[in-house]
């Protein structure tokens, strides 16, 4: 994944202010190929409850909502969170057989992009490290933990996107051991939003729309909404 020149990444930011345009990288880690990092003595990597969601969500430090709340709940998404002494440092969300699209989208709500994927991936979305936290390797530990422990359930490879412009979020999921697959094209033309899945993608199975009703899924759980098996208990040593 090359770093986009300056003049494109300011043309790039300027258009996305007034236009539905979206360029993300599509990205996959295989539980082979996680670079393993020692979790440091002060750190603990556990499944965020329910109620704990609920609580964080009132405090304004977390970027939580009584939404995640609910959404933990009632569908198949799990939250993964690290603590150090105690506190809440971070946070990745994890959905398993497919992803909404306003989970997926960067700034114009118009450019999500609903995906879904075979059962043994799971898509990481809205990582979130405390400012008093970052520079840990926070993020690296999660995604290890997580897909250590999802393993165990037939889940071997994470799907992540990142702005193809964020070249800090890109370079972290490269330490980490993420592939690009392609990049994702999303813009607004004539009224219409046009979306361009990468054709590697789709050799992995991993299909793109506008919408899960677009994508012709049919739910066997109404509660998850996503055609997944009924919502597993995960937990992180």
């Amino acid at each position: 994944m090359q770093s986009v020149a300056k003049p494109i990444r300011v043309l790039y930011k300027s258009l996305q202010k007034v236009l539905t345009l979206d360029v993300t990288w599509l990205m996959a880690l295989d539980a082979e190929d996680v670079r393993e990092r020692r979790t440091p003595g002060d750190v603990r990597l556990r499944q965020l409850t329910v109620q704990e969601v609920r609580s964080y969500s009132l405090l304004p430090d977390f970027e939580l909502s009584p939404a995640d709340a609910v959404r933990l709940e009632k569908t198949n998404h799990q939250c993964f969170a690290a603590f150090v002494d105690r506190q809440l440092a971070g946070y990745a969300w994890y959905a398993f057989e497919g992803i909404q699209a306003k989970y997926n989208r960067g700034r114009n709500e118009a450019s999500g992009v609903a995906m879904t994927f075979p059962r043994h991936m799971a898509f990481m979305y809205k990582g979130y490290t405390h400012a008093k936290f970052r520079g840990r390797g926070l993020y690296g530990l999660l995604q290890q933990s997580a897909l250590g422990q999802f393993s165990k359930e037939g889940v071997t490879t994470l799907l992540s996107t990142a702005d193809w412009t964020n070249e800090a979020a890109l370079a972290g999921c490269t330490r980490l051991g993420f592939k690009p697959v392609g990049r994702i094209w999303v813009a607004g033309v004539l009224g219409e939003t046009l979306r361009k899945i990468p054709a590697a993608a789709k050799s992995i199975e991993v299909r793109g729309g506008a919408s899960m009703s677009e994508l012709r899924i049919t739910s066997r759980n109404p509660r998850d909404g996503l055609g997944a098996t009924p919502k597993p208990t995960r937990q992180l040593a």
